[in-house]
């Protein structure tokens, strides 16, 4: 009967070791994937005057996108195109503000937006530097956007 004791208190301690070390990894997993989910998404502030004001101190352009809220593109970007890794780490370089589209028309007719999403590129002086309308697959919603950030950065040095 002492074989059985024994084997027991092994059983138990070595299950009381890999009990503290699944717990240390699921919480260093959970917090890897809360840091990751975190660190793909970017805050989109709603104040086009207050973005403006943001591009124009730091030199960056603005990004202004277009939306509605019962546009199903425009979810589709937020959901897939806005968090992919590559594009927010492109955004990073931008100024960013979303616009109801149907709450502020009078902004969405100012640069010409006939459909939404939309994403329109100022320059930090408030100068139109690019414009696409649609959803755009990850690889060429980056694309534009690099391509905007080095005309805005061509029109900045004139």
């Amino acid at each position: 009967m002492k074989g059985s004791p024994q084997q027991s208190d092994s059983v138990s301690s070595s299950g009381g070791f890999r009990w503290p070390l699944l717990v240390m990894v699921a919480v260093a997993a959970a917090y890897f994937t809360s840091f990751r989910q975190s660190d793909s998404r970017l805050d989109w502030p709603g104040d086009f005057k207050d973005a403006q004001v943001a591009s124009l101190s730091s030199g960056k352009p603005l990004l202004v996108a277009f939306t509605t809220p019962s546009c199903h593109y425009c979810v589709e970007m937020e959901r897939h195109v806005l968090v992919d890794g590559q594009v927010v780490e492109t955004l990073r370089s931008f100024e960013r503000v979303k616009v109801d589209a149907w709450n502020e028309s009078s902004l969405a007719a100012q640069f010409h937006v006939e459909g939404v999403p939309a994403f329109v590129v100022l320059g930090p002086e408030g100068t139109l530097v690019s414009k696409i309308e649609g959803y755009y697959p990850a690889d060429e919603f980056k694309a534009f956007l690099q391509q905007s950030a080095k005309a805005s950065a061509r029109i900045a040095s004139r």
